[in-house]
């Protein structure tokens, strides 16, 4: 009898031993974006609420997003909380999105990202009558300087020099602005987008402050939980470049359609010289010249130097005689299309104009306004263009561009 029972107690154990083990992985591939929290903060005009409805650049964004990925959430399920808590329960907890968070070296690697949404300057601003001369971060040791408690602004400031001891730290940012024009502090910091718009909301001293001081340009994200599986950020990401590089009808992204609601085009840093542009236009249309097929088909797979290495703001495109996109170095999705009477966000025919100013002059520039694939946002762009005579007998327009200086 004992030795019956032994022997049942062998084959229990052994089953049990032999029983597969779940597999993290297979688990976290049954993870989704209806599984993830999704937090936010009162910042317009990137994310925002007013009453019982929420809006802004990444809201509506984020709301495309969904709709790419299959999801059945929407802006009603973001959760929004002041900015420091939202932070530290991103950091602690998995499963979590917080948006829009600037991508900073110092939190690389505490967070998975999606993005860039869109680039805006950390700023610091204060009232035109300051009395003192702000040219250096020295000199911001001088004022009291109000930030958002683990803000990137007050994140940066740190990094170069100041004591966090001697900033003034809020968790909301009409707090900072009643100090600020009572006079218990002499600025603030912050993004200069989410800034003014909330200056001009709570200020009563709107038309006095200026930018005294510019500590940056950064990019602002989505910033996931570390833990969040590499497939869902992969299609986060996907879904976040079709919305931003898919046309519409009138040959316009959704992406552009958000942020023109929002914010002003910008002037850019210029990084393409226009004796490169010409270069390349030049290169490309003597080639096209030589073999059509081979040089499309070869802009058509990204190859250098049709798009460039090292640049991204440089790369060729294309069209025939007819207004149809036959070659984009950058953006495959646009290959195929007829632009004919398709604009930019702002209406402005941009491509007719290209088209035709090459058939009838040979060469030419057109300034219009478009995405800047080095980063987020939209600005003013000049393309140059040329007309070839392809060894397949057809006419091509051959096109490269750069972002416009500021002045």
């Amino acid at each position: 009898m004992l030795g019956i029972i032994i022997f049942i107690l062998l084959c229990c154990l052994s089953l049990f031993l032999l029983k597969p083990k779940k597999d993290v992985n297979v688990l976290e591939e049954t993870l989704s974006a209806n599984d993830l929290v999704y937090l936010s903060e009162q910042a317009p005009p990137l994310n925002y609420t007013e009453g019982t409805s929420s809006g802004g650049i990444s809201i509506e964004i984020i709301d495309k997003i969904f709709l790419k990925l299959g999801s059945n959430f929407s802006r009603k399920d973001i959760v929004f909380s002041n900015w420091s808590d939202a932070y530290q329960s991103t950091l602690k907890d998995n499963k979590k999105v917080l948006f829009s968070t600037v991508r900073l070296p110092a939190r690389e690697k505490l967070f998975k990202w999606v993005g860039p949404i869109i680039q805006i300057k950390n700023v610091v601003i204060a009232k035109k009558s300051l009395n003192t001369t702000v040219s250096s971060v020295d000199d911001l040791k001088k004022i009291k300087i109000g930030v958002i408690e683990d803000d990137f602004a007050e994140t940066e400031l740190v990094t170069n020099g100041l004591s966090k001891e001697i900033l003034i730290r809020e968790k909301e940012m009409s707090v900072l602005i009643s100090k600020l024009d009572q006079g218990a502090i002499d600025a603030i910091a912050y993004g200069d987008i989410p800034a003014w718009y909330l200056l001009k909301k709570f200020s009563v001293n709107f038309s006095e402050y200026r930018v005294v001081h510019e500590i940056g340009k950064y990019e602002v994200y989505y910033a996931f939980s570390k833990e969040t599986p590499d497939y869902l950020i992969s299609q986060f990401q996907s879904a976040f470049e079709a919305i931003k590089k898919e046309k519409g009808a009138d040959g316009v992204s959704e992406y552009e359609k958000i942020i023109y609601r929002y914010v002003e085009p910008e002037c850019a840093v210029q990084t393409t010289a226009k004796e490169d542009v010409l270069a390349l236009i030049n290169s490309t249309a003597s080639e096209i010249g030589s073999n059509a097929t081979s040089t499309l088909d070869k802009i058509n797979s990204g190859q250098s130097p049709y798009k460039s290495t090292s640049n991204k703001d440089l790369y060729v495109f294309v069209y025939d005689a007819n207004y149809t996109m036959v070659a984009h170095a950058d953006n495959k999705s646009l290959i195929g299309v007829n632009y004919l009477d398709k604009t930019d966000v702002s209406g402005k025919k941009f491509r007719n104009l290209i088209v035709e100013g090459a058939l009838a002059k040979g060469t030419g520039s057109e300034d219009y306004i478009y995405i800047n694939p080095a980063y987020g946002g939209l600005y003013y762009k000049t393309t140059y263009y040329k007309l070839v005579k392809g060894s397949d007998g057809k006419d091509y327009v051959v096109c490269a561009g750069n972002y416009k200086k500021c002045e």
